[in-house]
């Protein structure tokens, strides 16, 4: 219709409706051009924050990459970001923030023990979270608004306790973790003793510590020497897995070392050094991929950030890109839960992604080892 035509339709309308009229088109003029905004939940300062940031990084490159192609239908993606400070008060709180921001989905939390202390209130608003690095098995098989790109923690126990007993012949291990991130901790050194055991192996001893607390790894270690296992596994970050394995060996601990998935940054091989070498940690992220797809990312992501991706970062990107590819299918933020639960599989940067009905998925997952401080791969 030309300008003309148009005035002369306004002319007809009684001059209280055109002034509504006029003030939905200009509000909804307005709404269309606003950004979509996704929230991030993370720790980003403290002991903690190499996670926190490198999940950051992560999700803003996904973003920064869909705005350099148009946005979602037309608008630009804005991301909000949030310090949980490692603080399970603190975290639920800084979810109810950024929904009051007016964000659509939030990535994060990072650690199992934040996870836990949101998903309620996610509940509650009814706002999706996708956890990247999250991997309790306390959040498994519910219903709830909680994603998460990879599979919970029992999936890589198994693996790992059949590696040490059946591929490797240990007997008798030790066990050392931080009660300061209990829901995965506890939940991982549940299945690995379960799985370990079964597999005819011994536990021998446990020992715990909080991170939230000045500790003299120094005792911690000697008690576990002096039980003389024939392999330690330690359930930390990767800062305190460091810490923990100098002072195992300076107590002359020569046994192989183990670790989860947590402990798998930059600072485990910095923190720990020598002390770290043949470490072995089951992860769901492969650094050595050669696919192109994996090679791009990391590429992009040293160009921009200047560091290597952690896992954190790749498993970040994938959840903000899974986040944005269900608001791309369907913008409407009520039906985004339905809409993740819906995608036939979306190609993540290592891994086809497909949610069951409770927002769980699964992948491939690889064993790798730290040679000449350097992570590499076993198989």
């Amino acid at each position: 219709m030309h300008l003309r035509g148009i005035l002369a339709a306004f002319s007809s309308i009684p001059a209280i409706l055109l002034i509504i009229l006029l003030a939905f088109l200009s509000g909804s003029c307005k709404r269309s051009t606003e950004p979509i905004k996704i929230g991030f939940v993370g720790g980003l300062t403290g002991r903690l924050s190499s996670l926190g940031v490198a999940a950051r990084n992560g999700a803003t490159l996904a973003i920064e990459e869909i705005n350099a192609s148009g946005g979602l239908h037309g608008r630009k993606v804005e991301m909000l970001a949030a310090d949980d400070h490692q603080d399970a008060n603190v975290a639920p709180e800084a979810l109810r923030k950024l929904h009051q921001d007016g964000v659509v989905a939030v990535v994060g939390p990072l650690t199992s023990s934040m996870a836990v202390s949101v998903v309620p209130v996610s509940n509650e608003l009814q706002l999706v979270t996708v956890g990247p690095t999250v991997s309790t098995n306390e959040l498994s098989e519910k219903d709830d608004y909680f994603f998460r790109p990879r599979p919970a923690s029992k999936v890589l126990a198994q693996r790992i306790a059949y590696h040490m007993r059946i591929e490797r012949y240990l007997q008798r291990i030790s066990v050392i973790y931080d009660t300061n991130n209990r829901a995965h901790t506890e939940s991982w050194y549940t299945h690995l003793k379960n799985n370990f055991e079964g597999y005819g192996g011994q536990v021998i001893n446990t020992v715990t510590f909080s991170s939230a607390d000045t500790n003299n790894f120094t005792e911690l270690a000697q008690t576990i020497t002096g039980a003389q296992p024939d392999a330690v596994f330690i359930l930390a970050s990767s800062i305190d897995t460091g810490l923990i394995a100098q002072q195992l060996r300076k107590q002359g601990a020569r046994q192989p070392l183990f670790a989860s998935e947590w402990s798998f940054t930059n600072d485990l091989l910095q923190f720990g050094g020598k002390a770290v070498e043949n470490l072995t940690i089951c992860h769901t992220y492969n650094l050595l991929d050669g696919a192109t797809r994996f090679t791009s990312f990391k590429t992009n992501f040293i160009e921009r950030f200047n560091e290597t991706p952690s896992f954190a970062a790749g498993h970040s990107y994938d959840a903000t890109r899974l986040i944005l590819a269900a608001l791309q299918f369907n913008p409407d933020p009520a039906r985004l839960k339905q809409s993740l639960l819906d995608m036939p599989g979306f190609p993540g940067l290592q891994a086809h992604i497909k949610f069951n009905r409770f927002g769980d998925t699964d992948r491939k997952t690889f064993l790798t080892t730290i040679k000449n401080g350097s992570f590499a791969l076993l198989e």
